[in-house]
């Protein structure tokens, strides 16, 4: 019997040029979606009045009887035309929305064939907490009603990362051949450009997700998602403290040092529990996007105009990422008009 084959980064691509295409069929099917709401609403409205008519007391004496059953008629009448006006529109309406079901499908699937290793779990765990969100149609509009799909596209890319180190750890990353979608092209290339200027280029290699613009790894020398030490030397060249040395070290000793750089000091504390990692986002999301939403911004608006990383902002607003620096906490804070102090650790 055959094995069954999946190739997961065909699988991952796909997915991210059909969140693309899905942006852009809502957007050219928003004729029929604002024509069904506005018939919808219509009906509505008059399905309220009709029944109102029906609970007045009805007049016996003439000529106010036959006044009332006249009037009974005609609201009848409008109600029933505008009930067949909204039903001939639902369906327009509803084929603009009929992509989703089948991404949400092949997302669950997705999640469900990922590798049963210990770096992938993280990644598994986050795609199935999208799912409820990305039936939304809310998540494809522009702007959004919620960030779960931009949130999604990022997970995404980050899998399509680590799939290609795994397979070609020695050479470029497939990731880098594709094109990224239209939508976050810009935001790419503003995160390019703060990495150029904070002078990551021509320093040696350096412990780097691919992920941010933050220095060294996340805590307890773990990259995002569970990218583990070992697996950052492979990609780095980075060198590793001895066994007996570590051992003498103190609490903030860094476990990954670079072969040429300085190696930045990564707190000791390994924070990626769930509920640990829900309360951060919980606790930044409360003070920071009451701003976002005076501004009319979405996430990846706050990282180009902080100049900082779009994984750095995104990790920090969903509690993944247990630390920023300072540097990037001060440029954030500037864009927000935001005190240092009151944006939470």
């Amino acid at each position: 019997m055959a094995r069954p084959t999946f190739n997961l980064i065909e699988a991952l691509s796909s997915l991210l040029k059909r969140i693309e295409s899905g942006r852009q069929q809502l957007k050219a099917g928003r004729a029929a979606s604002v024509n069904f709401r506005s018939a919808a609403k219509k009906r509505d409205e008059a399905t309220q009045r009709f029944n109102d008519f029906l609970v007045r007391p009805v007049p016996q004496e003439e000529p106010a009887h036959s006044e009332a059953g006249r009037e009974l008629v005609r609201r009848r009448t409008e109600l029933e035309k505008l009930n067949k006006e909204a039903d001939d529109l639902w369906d327009p309406y509803t084929k603009t929305l009929a992509f989703i079901t089948p991404f949400v499908s092949d997302l669950a699937l997705l999640s469900e064939r990922l590798p049963l290793k210990p770096e992938w779990s993280p990644l598994g765990k986050a795609i199935r907490a999208l799912l409820p969100q990305i039936g939304n149609p809310g998540a494809w509009t522009d702007p959004p009603t919620n960030l779960s799909l931009e949130t999604l596209e990022l997970r995404l890319w980050e899998m399509l990362e680590l799939a290609g180190d795994s397979r070609h750890a020695t050479t470029s990353k497939p990731a880098a051949t594709r094109p990224p979608p239209a939508a976050t092209q810009n935001l790419m290339a503003a995160e390019a450009a703060s990495a150029e200027g904070e002078g990551q280029a021509g320093t040696g290699p350096v412990v780097e997700t691919g992920r941010g613009n933050d220095e060294g790894p996340a805590p307890g020398a773990r990259l995002d998602h569970g990218t583990d030490a070992k697996e950052a030397r492979a990609m780095t060249g980075a060198q590793t403290i001895p066994t007996s040395d570590a051992a003498a070290a103190s609490p903030d000793q860094p476990r990954i040092v670079s072969s040429k750089a300085p190696a930045a000091v990564v707190p000791s504390d390994d924070r990626t529990s769930d509920a640990v990692i829900a309360e951060r986002a919980t606790r930044r999301q409360a003070v920071v996007n009451p701003i976002l939403g005076q501004k009319r911004w979405k996430i990846g608006r706050l990282a180009t105009a902080a100049g900082v990383g779009k994984a750095t902002v995104y990790g920090y607003m969903d509690g993944t990422r247990s630390w920023i620096s300072k540097e990037n906490r001060k440029a954030i804070c500037q864009s927000l008009d935001l005190e240092l102090d009151k944006l939470p650790e």
